[in-house]
């Protein structure tokens, strides 16, 4: 008996394969992400570490290491990775633009082998040297003839230098003091006070904007306010406010007139000055002119955004001072300085996605800012698809073409990445980055906004459901209602328990109450072990 069993063993042991003959392929990035600190446009930011492993049993020829968008990489990494070894890549983050930006580190081998993720992704904001915050003022409504109370803004050098300041302005009806030294030290602060004192009864835009040694310095804090009252102009500005839209950086716009009329029936209007904020230029025929009255004169104005420096929105103002009791007068001046290529998004947020399944597709406009035609060469990262591209030849000035992108995720959790625009006249605002931004889940709630509608105060709506999908099975955590008015929001019902089977679903039923009149929202969060939570629906309703 005892025989028996032994050679049953040894039968057994026969049927082994010996783990030397055993090949594995498989290579693992770590972490799966890194995040960068804000980083001055045109400065290059210190570098972080990702880990290359070859988790496998051979040897793994290692052909390509590349960093999208605005990330380069440098790495130790061999042609040959041998079994077990680690090799790193080095990623530094250099903006060109402002504003956040992701992208991702691709590993790529030959033959193809598994890589644990696919990417790292990336992520990093790109800032101004001269920062203001907050980037806007607005003084709301002030009787004509009053000064508001003063506002305060911070200015900030975000250099790792000094910046000489060397001089202030505020346009129309806006005045300012400050306790900023002729040096402003690297890191270094200083702060404004800002007042209104509209002398009219009419809405005024304005700016602050700084001269410094450093180009580009930052971009203008723009200001709002209107006067009221019974304080009336005898000058007329039509139109009131000129937008110039998008601009190539560097590049000088067409002018826009604006007319300048006397609407007085008695008394001639003497126009002393015209002047214009920062990035912008004011001629025409109205300085030093005599209007008679009924008479009219023009003002024209160009719009010159700072080179090399994008997407940067400048606030500004033409200041008109004249003999009018009322001046000085303001038309409002926007304008966005732009690369060559204008994108019309900067961002794109795929939601969560199923793994192993695809979502739609998103659309990205881009523009020819430039004066010749564009040659433009597009790329994005991995997990995310180019279905359509209409930019595959030269591309006229003022003309359009468009990318369709879907997110296809491989692997579970948040991923990030870019799609990239190299125009052929991009020069050193080469490429444009549209970020990417995804998650893959094990699981999906949907749908992703709940709207109840009109409903009256006191009253209870009918529920409306969420549904959870489970591709896997997953454990629920949690399930609430957070957001600003979250009391207005309950859950009736719950089918969801703790613990859901693959390809299951459950439902969450919620019903709005609002306590008072207006929209009124909320969020629906479900925690789960998806690989995407917590998961969320927007909530809203309006009180009536």
């Amino acid at each position: 008996m005892f025989s028996i069993r032994y050679i049953g063993f040894a039968l057994l042991l026969t049927q082994v394969i010996p783990m030397s003959t055993c090949k594995l392929h498989l290579i693992t990035l770590s972490p799966t992400s890194l995040s960068f600190p804000s980083s001055v446009v045109g400065t290059t930011s210190a570098q972080q570490t990702i880990t290359v492993r070859n988790a496998g049993t051979v040897a793994e020829q290692i052909s390509g290491i590349t960093g999208s968008g605005l990330y380069s990489e440098t790495n130790n990494c061999p042609p040959t990775l041998p079994a077990k070894a680690t090799c790193t890549i080095l990623v530094r983050f250099a903006p060109n633009t402002v504003g956040k930006i992701n992208g991702a580190v691709q590993v790529t081998t030959t033959p193809v082998v598994p890589i644990k993720p696919p990417l790292v992704s990336l992520s990093g904001i790109g800032i101004a040297p001269l920062t203001f915050s907050p980037a806007s003022l607005s003084f709301g409504t002030v009787a004509a003839g009053t000064t508001s109370a003063a506002q305060s803004v911070a200015l900030t050098n975000n250099l790792s230098h000094a910046v000489s300041v060397t001089g202030v302005a505020t346009s129309a009806d806006y005045s300012q003091t400050n306790n900023c030294p002729s040096s402003l030290g690297p890191g270094a602060g200083c702060q404004f006070s800002v007042t209104f004192r509209p002398s009219v009864s009419r809405p005024v835009a304005g700016a602050l904007t700084i001269a410094t040694n450093t180009s580009p310095g930052g971009a203008p804090l723009g200001l709002s306010g209107s006067g009221s009252g019974s304080v009336a102009s005898n000058v007329s500005l039509s139109p009131a406010n000129l937008s110039f839209g998008n601009q190539e950086a560097g590049t000088i716009s067409p002018a826009k007139n604006v007319t300048l009329t006397n609407t007085s029936t008695m008394s001639s209007l003497t126009i002393l000055a015209v002047s214009s904020s920062a990035h912008y230029v004011a001629g025409g025929t109205c300085t030093g002119k005599m209007i008679p009255p009924g008479g009219s004169c023009l003002i024209s104005v160009a719009f010159h955004p700072a080179a090399n420096f994008a997407t940067v929105a400048y606030p500004g103002a033409v200041t008109i001072a004249d003999s009018d009791g009322t001046s000085p007068q303001a038309v409002g001046l926007s304008g966005i300085g732009v690369a060559p290529i204008a994108h019309s998004t900067g961002s794109l947020s795929f939601g969560t996605v199923l793994a192993g399944q695809t979502s739609p597709t998103q659309t990205v406009t881009l523009t020819n800012k430039h004066t010749t035609a564009e040659t433009l060469l597009i790329g994005s990262s991995l997990e995310y698809q180019l279905i359509t591209n209409t930019c595959t030849g030269p591309l006229p000035p003022a003309s359009q073409c468009s990318l369709q992108i879907a997110f296809g995720p491989s692997f579970l959790g948040i991923i990030s990445g870019a799609a990239t625009i190299d125009a052929s006249g991009g020069g050193f605002l080469n490429p444009q980055v549209v970020s990417l931004s995804g998650c893959s889940s094990n699981s999906a709630l949907l749908p992703t906004k709940l709207n109840f509608g009109n409903e009256s105060i006191g009253i209870t709506s009918a529920p409306l459901t969420a549904t959870l999908y489970a591709q896997n099975p997953i454990t629920v955590s949690g399930i609430s209602v957070t957001g600003k008015n979250a009391n207005d929001f309950s859950i009736s019902n719950n089918t969801c328990g703790t613990d859901l089977g693959g390809t299951a679903s459950c439902t969450v039923s919620v019903t709005f109450t609002p306590a008072a009149l207006g929209p009124r929202s909320g969020i629906l969060s479900v925690a789960d072990s998806g690989g995407c939570s917590p998961q969320q629906v927007s909530l809203s309703g309006t009180g009536t």
